[in-house]
C-alpha cells in the first residue's frame, strides 16, 4: 500500500469461558474491503464486550 491509503484494521479477538486469550490484528486497504462477524458463543463474548449482547 501506497503512503496516505485509508486502510481498514482488523481485530480478532478469541475468548474462553474465563477471560479473552488471544488478538490478531489484521490490516487491509480501506476501499476495497469491508468486514462485519461475530464468531462464538455470543453470551460469552457479551461479558466482555457488552455492546455486542444478542437483543
Amino acid at each position: 500500500m501506497q503512503p496516505g491509503t485509508t486502510i481498514l484494521l482488523h481485530i480478532r479477538t478469541g475468548y474462553t469461558e474465563q477471560r479473552p486469550v488471544r488478538v490478531s490484528f489484521n490490516v487491509f486497504a480501506g476501499d476495497r474491503n469491508q468486514i462485519v462477524t461475530t464468531h462464538g458463543d455470543v453470551h460469552i463474548i457479551a461479558r466482555f464486550r457488552p455492546e455486542e449482547a444478542p437483543e
